[in-house]
């Protein structure tokens, strides 16, 4: 069974904790963004940038996969589908820069929507 695949069947602590921490990781990926434009062009703010965006993609992957969503999760999961290809671009091409308080703007709505599908988790498995 691949990764994703088992993070689709994930327990109900699990999906909890997993949607938490995609408000962590959009937090971090800020922070490297703004690093890096502020001027901090080591290779170690864009390795981290680079991790956290993978991470956050994996795992966004498999929250809008999980079996337990409901239509309220999915829709908030695609707003916050639609609101990272708007950044995405941004971050996995930190060196070339652009718009960005667009990014802050657009990564603290997926920060804010994020939060809200943790608690919609927390209320629809009882945590």
């Amino acid at each position: 069974m691949s990764r994703l695949e088992a993070e689709s069947k994930l327990k109900k602590e699990d999906i909890v904790n997993l949607a938490g921490r995609q408000r962590m990781l959009t937090q971090r990926i800020a922070k490297y963004y703004i690093a890096y434009q502020a001027g901090f062009h080591d290779h170690n703010t864009v390795d981290q940038l680079n991790t956290a965006v993978k991470e956050f993609e994996q795992a966004q992957a498999a929250l809008i996969k999980a079996k337990r969503n409901t239509p309220q999760i999915k829709a908030e999961l695609e707003k916050v589908k639609k609101l990272w290809h708007v950044v995405a671009k941004f971050y996995k091409d930190v060196e070339r820069g652009g718009l960005p308080v667009i990014v802050l703007a657009t990564t603290d709505n997926i920060m804010a929507t994020m939060n809200q599908v943790t608690h919609q988790y927390v209320e629809l498995l009882g945590s």
